[in-house]
């Protein structure tokens, strides 16, 4: 009778741990398929990221080849002619082609060097320097050079007490504003203004470039920002350019701790804002204002 109990005993005892066994095991189960199907959906995302990465990559390659071969297609052409025909060609002829070629090895080299720039800024590779730059004095000279390539846009420039200066690379921020006011020049019709202003906010420099050209659609923002991404309209069908202006400058306020965005819309101008902090920081956090 005491051995029936005792397996009896031992009989519930070893259900019990088999229950117990059985409980674990799908808790186990259940752990690892949630595990099993949480990475599977990561490695799904990190499929399609890399789909369109390597999209990217390609029309990046595409574009960046028909860039570059465009003018050294015209290069090519206009001196064959020039050696084939010397002789047939009047002097204003080869003034014109010799012309061409020039403009077209101007094109050539900024699409070589806007290349390069958006390379190595990607890669995390472009020097930065910190020296006390006046933001006003920047626009006004970016403003008078590109007066001489297009007069007929006026500028009016207001940077408010407390804005203006700021430590930053004066290379790099001056290559920031040429790209966006150059392109707020290139799409700007006769007659129309182009503002700058700065304003001083929260230990940072904001900065507006608003025009009156054809403005950008809501739905085109984000991608102007993409490297040879071009908005074709009626205005700005014929504007020439590499397409790399404006993710330069992306790149570069972002390297420097900044934000750009865009605003308008179509027909009644863009507004490109970017803010930049006042100081940097060195490697131990502190505010290091180059002194």
């Amino acid at each position: 009778m005491l051995e029936r109990q005792q397996l009896a005993a031992q009989n519930v005892l070893l259900m019990k741990r088999l229950r117990d066994w059985n409980v674990e095991l799908e808790k186990t189960v259940h752990e690892k398929t949630a595990e099993l199907k949480t990475k599977n959906m990561i490695l799904l995302d990190v499929v399609e990221k890399l789909k369109v990465l390597n999209e990217l990559k390609s029309r990046f390659v595409a574009n960046a080849s028909h860039e570059l071969q465009t003018p050294m297609t015209s290069i090519l052409g206009f001196s064959s002619m020039l050696l084939d025909y010397w002789d047939k060609l009047d002097h204003a002829q080869i003034l014109r082609f010799l012309g061409i070629i020039r403009d077209e090895a101007q094109r050539l080299s900024r699409s070589s060097r806007d290349l390069l720039d958006l390379s190595r800024i990607q890669d995390g590779k472009m020097q930065m320097e910190r020296k006390k730059v006046n933001l006003k004095e920047v626009t006004e000279q970016v403003a008078e050079s590109l007066k001489v390539v297009k007069d007929t846009v006026d500028v009016k420039i207001h940077f408010e007490k407390g804005s203006e200066e700021i430590w930053t690379d004066p290379d790099k921020i001056t290559q920031v504003f040429t790209n966006l006011m150059g392109n707020a020049f290139k799409y700007s019709l006769d007659h129309t203004r182009l503002t700058v202003t700065g304003k001083s906010r929260k230990g940072l420099s904001v900065v507006s470039v608003v025009d009156q050209g054809p403005g950008i659609p809501p739905d085109k923002r984000e991608k102007i920002f993409e490297p040879f991404y071009r908005i074709h309209d009626d205005v700005g069908k014929n504007v020439r350019g590499t397409g790399l202006g404006l993710p330069i400058a992306k790149a570069i306020v972002e390297a420097m701790g900044g934000v750009i965005r865009v605003e308008g819309q179509p027909g009644k101008g863009s507004s490109f804002m970017f803010a930049l902090p006042k100081e940097t920081k060195d490697e131990n956090g502190k505010e290091d204002t180059g002194r």
